[in-house]
């Protein structure tokens, strides 16, 4: 109880989030403030990388918090708008 298969436990999961706010937090901080959207929008690769940085790395960097989830309608319409 108390692992996880992604990071190996609470310890592992503590590490991986800090190596994710250290390495894309200002990403994360420019993504959701939309300033990367226009640029990085206008390709595949950048837009799932908007998806990446909003939807999934928030989770890490803002863990157990309720800014992990504050990105999510900008991440959705992203999405939506590369579909």
């Amino acid at each position: 109880r108390g692992k996880h298969y992604w990071a190996g436990g609470p310890d592992q999961q503590a590490q991986l989030d800090s190596l994710i706010s250290q390495e894309f937090g200002q990403l994360v901080v420019e993504a959701s403030n939309g300033a990367l959207t226009s640029a990085w929008g206008q390709s595949a690769a950048g837009t799932l990388a908007l998806i990446i940085l909003l939807d999934q790395f928030s989770r890490n960097i803002y863990r157990d918090t309720p800014q992990a989830f504050q990105q999510d309608p900008l991440a959705q319409d992203i999405c939506l708008d590369g579909m």
